[in-house]
């Protein structure tokens, strides 16, 4: 078998290292764009997860805030409607009071009179009766129950009809029909109070 120069050898060996690093280049090149890959993908990955995360956890938060802010709102609300009837309550007894204190007005009884035909029964306060006797010489008079206040009440003999003009009744039927003006005069500035506090205890209390 014929020796082979050195040479060749030498230029075989050579080739042999050039393939050799090559393939080690190729092989570093693809390991590191596989890694670069894998770790932009875990990047990616782990950055959706944590906004995600964050941003349903500022959902929550939202939706606790706003939760809270309408318990609050409504709770005003609530108490607010309460301070309104209890106004508007003390506001009507005051009245009746100052009703209770009048003189009985003849008129009264001739508005209950058009009402009732035959015998009848008044009822009025002890202090009114004179009133009453003077106009009705004949007719029978007797104590109106305290929660009237004032007044009349006129019954039939049979209990057929009874015609209610003590104070209390009149107070109520203007109640009844007067109450979005009555509301109006007494609370005119209650939308804009409303809208003023709803701003304080939002402010006071996710602000402040």
């Amino acid at each position: 078998m014929d020796r082979v120069p050195s040479k060749d050898i030498e230029r075989m060996m050579a080739f042999i290292n050039h393939e050799a690093d090559e393939k080690i280049k190729e092989m570093k090149i693809k390991a590191t764009q596989e890694y670069n890959t894998e770790k932009a993908r875990i990047i990616k990955e782990e950055t959706f997860r944590i906004e995600n995360g964050f941003v349903m956890k500022q959902k929550e938060i939202e939706k606790k805030r706003v939760m809270a802010e309408n318990s609050l709102i409504n709770t005003y609300k609530q108490r607010y409607l309460e301070e309104k009837v209890k106004i508007l309550d003390e506001i009507y007894n005051e009245a009746l009071s100052i009703c209770s204190k009048e003189p009985l007005n003849p008129s009264l009884i001739a508005q209950c009179t058009e009402k009732i035909s035959g015998e009848f029964v008044v009822y009025c306060n002890k202090k009114d009766k004179k009133v009453v006797l003077s106009e009705y010489k004949n007719a029978e008079v007797r104590e109106m129950v305290s929660e009237g206040v004032g007044g009349v009440i006129l019954c039939s003999k049979d209990c057929s009809t009874i015609v209610d003009n003590s104070f209390a009744s009149r107070l109520e039927t203007v109640k009844s029909s007067f109450e979005a003006e009555i509301n109006k005069i007494i609370f005119r500035y209650s939308e804009q109070l409303t809208l003023f506090l709803s701003v304080w205890i939002w402010s006071s209390f996710f602000i402040g």
